[in-house]
């Protein structure tokens, strides 16, 4: 929860909401007693980018963070209620570590007639044509099969990282007894999935749980 001023915690978190670039860190008077950071969409200048999104300073994205994040606080409890409800829908893994199950089972039974094959041809003379045959449809029910495994998998790996995050966001959540007066690096990082800017509709907060909140 330190205070924290860098340029690298807001990378990649703030998006121009008209061509979709992410806003970039730029000095303003490096060397003099006006020096600030502010940030802009990364293709403000780019040849043909015609977006009018206003950069911001250091400072008032801050300001506007803790107002967002003040205005989440206020219904904390609904909040969570709705997010643990939501998380079991979004992250359970049941019927998907059944299917992993069953799809390691079909990789060992393929792996075991594809060892059986070869130990077989080794041992008799077969037809070599109908050998590479089978061999062949055995390596192709293979691949299928361990792109089924690779997929599911992932999937898996998506709904615990999904799991982690909301987690992070109930403790942070469950943590704060009230307002924020002050920015704070780790209720930044567990709430914030995005900051939109536009060029006419002000600037909207997307929170990890998909609330949001427009400052």
């Amino acid at each position: 929860m330190q205070k924290y001023s860098g340029v690298g915690l807001f990378s990649s978190i703030i998006k121009c909401g008209e061509c979709g670039s992410w806003y970039g860190a730029k000095v303003w008077h490096s060397n003099d007693k006006y020096r600030k950071v502010i940030y802009r969409c990364n293709n403000k200048y780019s040849d043909g980018c015609k977006c009018k999104t206003p950069h911001i300073n250091e400072d008032e994205l801050k300001e506007l963070f803790i107002k967002a994040a003040n205005e989440l606080f206020s219904e904390r409890e609904e909040i969570l209620a709705n997010i643990k409800v939501m998380m079991e829908m979004v992250c359970e893994t049941d019927s998907l570590d059944r299917d992993l199950q069953d799809s390691i089972a079909e990789l060992n039974i393929i792996s075991e007639q594809m060892q059986i094959a070869i130990a077989e041809n080794s041992r008799v003379a077969l037809d070599q044509d109908e050998y590479e045959k089978c061999y062949a449809e055995l390596t192709a029910r293979y691949v299928k099969a361990k792109a089924e495994y690779d997929d599911i998998a992932d999937q898996i790996e998506s709904k615990k990282a999904k799991r982690e995050l909301f987690n992070g966001f109930i403790r942070t959540l469950e943590k704060q007894n009230g307002l924020i007066e002050e920015f704070y690096a780790g209720i930044w990082n567990s709430l914030v999935q995005e900051m939109v800017v536009n060029a006419k509709n002000g600037i909207r907060f997307i929170f990890k749980n998909g609330f949001e909140v427009s400052a």
